[in-house]
This record gives structure tokens, sequence and C-alpha cells, in this order.
């Protein structure tokens, strides 16, 4: 059966725990169809508004849907079905990233880095 899926990410400062008031959770709006590429396809969130040089502990998964999810008069199920929490490089640590003013695009934090 063919699937969509989007992004989820949480991004809480150093000291919160993960589901603190204090953390940003973000879900991607669109979903992507993950087709028959045996190489996958890439998800995108991009995360703004984050507070400048601070540290925060990341994580992010991906929630899945059938493919009609898109269609007209369907709407996506309340609890999206999950896949686990990836952090970064499978940090166990309190801070997994540094935010900092960005320099021009394109800025990539990331990739492949989530095990």
């Amino acid at each position: 059966m063919a699937a969509t899926a989007r992004a989820m990410t949480w991004a809480c400062p150093n000291g919160a725990a993960f589901g603190s008031l204090l953390c940003d959770i973000r879900t991607a709006s669109n979903w992507t169809d993950l087709g028959s590429n045996p190489l996958g396809v890439t998800l995108a969130l991009a995360i703004t508004g984050l507070s400048v040089d601070r540290l925060y502990h990341w994580r992010a998964r991906v929630q899945t849907a059938a493919f009609t999810v898109t269609q007209p008069g369907i709407v996506a199920p309340p609890k999206p079905a999950f896949g686990p929490w990836r952090r970064v490089q499978a940090h166990a640590a309190l801070g997994d990233i540094r935010t900092h003013l960005p320099p021009p695009p394109p800025v990539l934090i990331f990739a492949d880095g989530f095990e």
C-alpha cells in the first residue's frame, strides 16, 4: 500500500525535558508521497524562531498515513502513525545543537545525522 509521510521535530532548550512547555514542536503541514524509489525520499521541515546563541536538544520523527490522506474530502487521522524518535548522531547528552545567526543561504545544519 502506498503511503505518505511528514516530519515532526522537537527542539528544547538545554535543561528542559522533551514535552516541556519550553520546547518548540513543529510538524510539517504537507504530506510527501513516499513512492517506490528504492533510494527513498527527503522530508524537509524548516525550524525558525529559536533563540539565538542558545543550546538545544533536538529530536525528530516521521508521521505516516495512507496515500489517500491528500485526496479531496479525506481528513488525516487525528493521531497518525509515528516512527521512532531520532536524535542527531544518536546523541544522549544535554545539548545537540547551538543556534547562531545564520550565514547567507543555503544553510544546511545537518544531513544524514539522525541515527
